[in-house]
């Protein structure tokens, strides 16, 4: 792979990380009691650790389900990842001195997989979202 598509791939990695923040931040809005956008405004600084634990908190207190158990294992799982990838994946990068490209295929590899896993989750909380819209409104 070269290190422009290491690039693009790992900009589109980045791309879903932002919209699963911003559909947990959505959910946060249908939950927290007040209109949609004054939630919205309540987490715009949030960080996603504490953005998942309120979720949490509201749904225990109003005994409904947004975001599946399996959701909120993967969740954890793609915030510790996603720390990697925002944090250090350049700095822990192995770099072949010949072509300037990544040098570690498991190292592409994981990349590939985040972005699939990362992926699939962004539309697994959309559509939470979604369908909660309409019952929570």
């Amino acid at each position: 792979m070269t290190m422009e598509k290491f690039r693009m791939m790992h900009s589109l990695l980045i791309e879903h990380y932002q919209y699963i923040e911003h559909h947990l931040e959505g959910v946060y809005a249908l939950l927290c009691g007040k209109s949609f956008y004054e939630g919205l405004e309540e987490v715009e600084t949030s960080n996603i650790k504490r953005l998942i634990q309120e979720i949490k908190r509201m749904e225990r207190e109003k005994s409904v389900s947004i975001i599946s158990a399996a959701d909120y294992e993967k969740l954890e799982d793609i915030r510790k990842r996603r720390n990697f990838w925002c944090h250090n994946c350049y700095i822990d990068m192995v770099v072949d001195v010949k072509t300037g490209n990544p040098k570690k295929v498991e190292f592409i590899n994981k990349l590939i997989a985040d972005m699939r896993d990362a992926e699939q989750l962004r539309e697994s909380l959309f559509q939470a979202k979604i369908t909660n819209m309409k019952i929570l409104q």
